[in-house]
């Protein structure tokens, strides 16, 4: 609930703290349900965000086509990163 509210309301009070930081967060959230429903249930009132915040559906990863490039993209970046020299993935057969 500390949670949603930090959400709702863009900010939060620190412990110990008097006044309220303003916060301006996004967050990304994955489940293997394709609805939250059919986890086990109703959603209990108050866990989803309004609809205008949610997300509605992305691809799937083994359906999307553009993963083994966004893999070689990272592992370039961390590779430069720590010093290290990387190979890249490659597609399986």
């Amino acid at each position: 609930m500390k949670l949603l509210r930090a959400l709702q309301d863009r900010g939060v009070q620190p412990l110990g703290g008097k006044q309220v930081v303003r916060v301006d967060v996004r967050i990304i959230a994955a489940s293997n349900v394709p609805s939250l429903e059919s986890a086990g249930g109703p959603v209990p009132p108050g866990c989803l965000l309004p609809p205008k915040r949610i997300l509605d559906h992305f691809a799937v990863l083994r359906e999307r086509d553009d993963i083994l490039d966004l893999a070689n993209g990272f592992l370039v970046e961390a590779s430069m990163e720590f010093g290290a020299a990387a190979r890249d993935f490659r597609r399986g057969s």
